[in-house]
């Protein structure tokens, strides 16, 4: 099977069932609130279908979690268990991103590609100097649009 066949059946798999935004993480150092931002992609699959998980972790890195014994959200009902594939990793998201925004395929989630792709350009090419006042306010703005975006029936315009 050809490299593009594999990238299209993951793409149409992720554009289905995967998750992508930029997550913002709080810190208290020296008893200041500091936000970090990161990239977050993740897909997950029963705990009988690993194998799944498994051949997208090879092919585009990332790691993998096992939840067992979910509970719903719902009283006494159990779910099965889980495998979940997820990457924060800015090159591996960039890496994907690029992957997803080929897709033909009309989908809200198309959005997010684009502002993650966006961050992890930017991301990437900072390394890992300290963000200027200038870089946390375009760290927010992608976070909020994405934040927006993932709303029921509201739809971020790029």
């Amino acid at each position: 099977m050809s490299e593009e066949i594999k990238d299209a059946e993951f793409r149409g798999l992720f554009l289905g069932e995967g998750y992508i935004s930029i997550v913002r993480i709080k810190r208290y150092p020296k008893g200041k609130i500091v936000f970090n931002y990161r990239p977050q992609l993740s897909l997950s699959q029963r705990l009988d279908n690993r194998q799944m998980i498994d051949w997208i972790k090879n092919r585009y890195g990332g790691h993998i979690w096992i939840a067992k014994n979910i509970k719903s959200r719902f009283v006494g009902i159990n779910m099965s268990q889980a495998a979940f594939w997820t990457t924060t990793n800015s090159h591996e998201a960039l890496k994907i991103c690029k992957i997803l925004e080929k897709s033909s395929i009309p989908s809200k989630k198309l959005t997010d590609v684009k502002l993650v792709k966006r961050y992890c350009e930017w991301k990437v090419k900072m390394a890992k100097r300290k963000n200027t006042p200038k870089e946390k306010q375009f760290c927010e703005k992608i976070y909020q649009l994405c934040k927006e975006n993932h709303k029921f029936g509201n739809g971020v315009t790029l």
